[in-house]
């Protein structure tokens, strides 16, 4: 199966199992699967610098990606689309990851929060460093965009690239736009460090000591509170960070200005 015939399959099939009203109709399904695949080409031709992720709205599954992928990203597209959410965390920068999961979480209660929420009114921008199979990191821009076809199915769209020189001065943060008549607006500019993730001034004490390189035994001893109470706060820790080890924390916890 060659890539247009593969790609127009998966499409096919992802309409039938996620996208659009039922029941399907199979007349409306050919119609739009013609008709979104008939923009990637379009995509492909217009914008050679980027690779093209194709996924379901609201479902982390890759199913297609461009075939410029090794070249705009170092990875080759089947990789990449086997790639679970996870593994490709992996793959971001250590002192991005923690911020890089507070922007998607952020994203994804945004979108709950605005009434009457049309995908295809806003496009999410993500500004972060993703590893290189060859060492070192590039300045990746991971744009987020939806496109609707015919029959009100919802198609979503990653589309990557590496940032210019400008850009690269610029802090990891996502921005959002929104469509208003021909043009889109940015009307948000989202740093995690500059957000509500507060912590308390005895969580505060407690990563002061952490950073200090003191045990949980140590900072008990030290604060004059239980084993135990040390754990919870510990824990409060990394839960708001989104940290998966002491390491991961202190550089959020840099990067937010806890300490």
């Amino acid at each position: 199966m060659n890539h247009a015939h593969q790609t127009g399959h998966m499409l096919r099939n992802m309409m039938v199992k996620y996208a659009g009203p039922q029941p399907q109709n199979k007349t409306e399904i050919e119609t739009d699967t013609a008709e979104i695949w008939k923009g990637i080409s379009l995509a492909e031709a217009l914008f050679p610098a980027w690779a093209i992720l194709l996924c379901p709205v609201h479902h982390p599954e890759m199913l297609f990606i461009t075939r410029n992928s090794e070249a705009i990203l170092g990875y080759p597209a089947d990789y990449m689309m086997q790639l679970t959410p996870e593994a490709y965390f992996a793959l971001v920068h250590p002192e991005d990851l923690s911020i890089v999961k507070h922007m998607v979480e952020y994203m994804n209660s945004f979108i709950l929060k605005v009434e009457h929420f049309n995908p295809i009114h806003y496009r999410f921008v993500f500004h972060y460093r993703l590893k290189q199979p060859k060492g070192g990191y590039m300045h990746l821009l991971d744009e987020k965009v939806v496109i609707e076809s015919k029959h009100k199915r919802y198609v979503f769209f990653t589309l990557f690239k590496e940032a210019n020189k400008d850009q690269k001065l610029f802090q990891v943060k996502l921005e959002i736009y929104q469509s208003q008549g021909y043009s889109q607006v940015k009307i948000k500019d989202y740093v995690p460090h500059q957000s509500d993730v507060n912590i308390t001034q005895r969580e505060k004490e407690v990563i002061g000591l952490i950073r200090d390189g003191l045990s949980t035994r140590q900072i008990s001893e030290s604060l004059a509170i239980s084993v135990n109470t040390v754990k919870n706060h510990r824990s409060n820790l990394f839960q708001k960070a989104k940290a998966r080890n002491s390491r991961e924390l202190l550089l959020y916890a840099q990067q937010a200005q806890w300490i």
